[in-house]
């Protein structure tokens, strides 16, 4: 890295050196669970935006070069408010924070553009405020008096065609529109498919058509459609892509009719692609700012953001020890566990124990080779990409990166689709998608957050002969790795969304960190979490943090009852990793670049 990224590491080292007493004696310390009613200690900040943490969460965070290991809000940060916003079957992100000029606070609000799903709302947001902290990266717009946050690394919004359908066959038994994706390297993918009726209005089957690439798109890479209201063209929008990479889409549509013995015929259909945008040199606009009254007023907000997102610290921890939530209680909530194999619920799920088959089965159809892994009932859990492989091999190389990286949560992603539901993908670190849940319809996140659970711990005990062997024995209880989720267990929590921590390689490097950290007695469950759900989650802790410290405190003189734990059990169980959609990899060899202690997985010391 440049002198920065080494200024940077040389203060994370002189900084643990000087607190390295406290790093070293208090390593295995706990911290204070008690509000002091008395002075001189403060009764809010003794719990929050405190250093009243453990030992672990002080001395791993040190380790890995975060500045501020307070326990505080880390998905607040310097932001007033966030939300991703749904309208129909689109997102957008939008956020607000407070900049104090010459005329006095000012609330600045910015909206992120449409994308397909949650996911990359999420995303985008978090990258718009990563980039905010750059002045280059704005530029500003005359009607409204405005400004832009881009991405110069990436060619623009996105690939996008408009496609006109002049006419459509209208044979005696109706027929099936088809809407092709032409790759430039690569095989055509099919992304929707619409079988209409004899008779039926274009305009339903423009709709139809709309609607199945919306929700092909989510089990495939991320496309988008939307009927052009008034015309009877369709707006087709691939991912992100330049010629050089050969990502560049051109959408066809195709109608096989059906004649009256059923046999497929040629249709009518002649689809145009009459526009096609494949990005430019001007970026890609990531956030666009609410309207100022005037340009000085939008110019000097510039400034100041810049220099406001530049020291926003959004990097920390949330360790939570288990057994600190015991029920205190007869009619408490109890830690969620694995009590009935299978469940009772009609979802599909991984049984507990024994999850695949000794050998997951193959299918090669017209030439596409892919995979599938299933649980010891058939059923099956986790898939190749639906355009597959072209041969044997390369199907055999995805089959091999699913054992290796289906033991760590930061290689899974859980989306919800445009209807409501939820699928996981599994993707290696760059991005590059291995595997995708074949149930695409999980009912609610918490769903597929548990068959990503036990895929999780299936591979690693695959990684452990000792505890594969353990963990499946024939007779034995299949649940009983889960009968007790209190003892010698912790949840860290960490913000999945910060910027380093969008780097996947990074995480495991902080995983790795974090486990060596913890004692050998203690089993660690590492969330990277979105930026709502830790908002959730900090909602609920800071509020049993509170409750729970006054009713231990021997100074207060009424305790009354034990605090409520259900909500703070449900967050945690709500828990799902953050993938980002748009995975990118620093780069080492920028000079400017801060982050030479994650890009060179530079561990501080294990001392």
């Amino acid at each position: 890295g440049g002198l920065a990224a080494k200024q940077e590491l040389v203060n994370d080292k002189a900084r643990f050196l000087a607190e390295y007493p406290i790093l070293s004696r208090d390593r295995g310390k706990g911290f204070d669970m008690i509000l002091h009613a008395t002075p001189p200690t403060s009764l809010i900040y003794d719990l929050w935006n405190s250093n009243n943490i453990t030992g672990l969460q002080r001395r791993a965070g040190r380790l890995l070069g975060i500045d501020n290991v307070q326990r505080r809000s880390l998905a607040m940060g310097c932001l007033s408010d966030f939300h991703i916003v749904r309208v129909v079957d689109r997102y957008h992100y939008d956020f607000t924070y407070e900049i104090v000029t010459v005329a006095g606070p000012v609330a600045v609000t910015v909206q992120g553009p449409e994308c397909c799903s949650r996911g990359e709302a999420e995303d985008m947001l978090e990258e718009a405020m990563t980039l905010a902290a750059d002045y280059n990266n704005y530029t500003t717009t005359a009607s409204p008096i405005a400004f832009q946050i881009r991405d110069y690394s990436l060619p623009g919004t996105s690939a996008s065609s408009i496609v006109e359908i002049p006419n459509v066959s209208t044979t005696a038994q109706g027929g099936i529109l088809k809407v092709l994706v032409d790759q430039q390297s690569g095989p055509a993918i099919l992304i929707g498919r619409y079988v209409y009726d004899s008779g039926e209005s274009q305009l339903n089957m423009i709709q139809g058509l709309v609607a199945s690439i919306n929700t092909e798109r989510l089990s495939l890479e991320r496309y988008c459609a939307k009927h052009i209201t008034g015309t009877n063209q369709i707006l087709v929008t691939a991912p992100v892509g330049s010629e050089d990479e050969g990502n560049v889409y051109i959408i066809s549509i195709t109608d096989t009719g059906i004649d009256a013995g059923g046999l497929s015929v040629a249709g009518t259909t002649g689809a145009n692609v009459i526009d096609q945008f494949k990005g430019g040199e001007d970026g890609m606009v990531v956030g666009t700012s609410m309207a100022f009254a005037s340009t000085v007023e939008r110019d000097q907000a510039i400034l100041l953001t810049a220099s406001f997102f530049e020291f926003c610290d959004i990097e920390g921890m949330h360790i939570v020890e288990h057994i600190l939530l015991r029920p205190k209680k007869s009619d408490d909530a109890l830690m969620h566990t694995c009590i009935h194999c299978p469940p009772t619920a009609p979802k599909q799920s991984i049984t507990c124990g024994a999850f695949f088959s000794e050998v997951p089965t193959y299918n090669a159809q017209s030439g596409i080779y892919g995979y599938k892994f299933v649980d010891r009932n058939g059923t099956s859990i986790l898939r190749s990409k639906i355009s597959g492989y072209t041969n044997a091999n390369e199907r055999n190389v995805a089959i091999g990166l699913v054992y290796e990286l289906g033991a760590s949560y930061s290689n899974f992603e859980v989306l919800q689709a445009g209807n409501g539901r939820f699928y996981f993908n599994l993707r290696d670190a760059n991005g590059t998608l291995i595997g995708q849940s074949t149930n695409s319809n999980y009912l609610t996140l918490q769903d597929a957050v548990d068959v990503v659970d036990q895929m999780v711990a299936f591979f690693s005990a695959l990684l452990n002969p000792f505890l594969l062997e353990e963990a499946v024995p024939a007779a034995a209880d299949p649940c009983m790795l889960e009968n007790d989720p209190y003892s010698f267990r912790i949840s860290v929590i960490l913000p999945g969304y910060a910027a380093r921590f969008r780097d996947l390689n990074f995480r495991a490097f902080a995983e790795r960190v974090i486990r060596e950290e913890t004692p050998a007695h203690i089993i660690a469950k590492i969330c990277w979490v979105s930026r709502e759900q830790m908002r959730d989650f900090e909602t609920q802790y800071q509020t049993w943090l509170f409750a729970n410290a006054a009713y231990l405190d021997p100074e207060t003189v009424s305790p009354g009852n034990a605090p409520d734990l259900s909500g703070l059990l449900d967050s945690l169980r709500n828990l799902s990793n953050y993938f980002p959609v748009r995975a990118k990899l620093h780069d080492c060899t920028q000079g400017d670049d801060e982050n030479a202690i994650i890009l060179n997985q530079s561990n501080l010391g294990n001392a």
